[in-house]
């Protein structure tokens, strides 16, 4: 009876150790798994980059609720606003801001909240004087949107 309980003792502290070892290999493999994951997200991000850089684009993202707006940095080039990720590491900016370089503000607005309210993508063409020299330049600007909660 004892050779048989002592058995079981060691069948059962086995069993420990490969529930052990499994759940430290699940740890294991979400941690590489995760770390895997975040490593191809920044190549993909860097990949956007440089072709956003050698296409000479941009994107940007507005938050009409909060009134601010996401920008990528080749965008901040092209308008001219100086990017500091030290300060501004979320790239979010006022959309007051980024509308003040337009010279047709109005004009684009309106395709903006038409593109919200109605849907209606646009394509258009304007100038801006880049904050960060006052040049004139004029850009191709093309919007679509992409809600995070779809209307059906």
């Amino acid at each position: 009876m004892a050779k048989f309980a002592g058995q079981a003792g060691l069948i059962a502290g086995s069993s420990m150790r490969k529930v052990s070892s499994r759940n430290s290999n699940q740890r294991r493999q979400d941690i590489t798994g995760g770390m895997l994951a975040k490593q191809a997200l920044q190549i993909n991000e860097h990949c956007l980059m440089t072709a956003q850089d050698v296409a000479g684009i941009g994107n940007w993202e507005p938050n009409m609720a909060t009134g601010s707006i996401w920008g990528s940095a080749n965008a901040f080039t092209i308008f001219g606003i100086e990017l500091d990720l030290d300060e501004n590491p979320e790239q979010l900016l006022l959309l007051e801001r980024v509308e003040n370089c337009i010279a047709e503000r109005e004009r684009v607005h309106q395709a903006l909240v038409s593109l919200i309210e109605d849907n209606l993508e646009y394509d258009l063409e304007c100038n801006l004087i880049r904050e960060i020299d006052g040049t004139d330049t004029c850009i191709h600007s093309v919007a679509k949107q992409i809600r995070d909660d779809p209307v059906c």
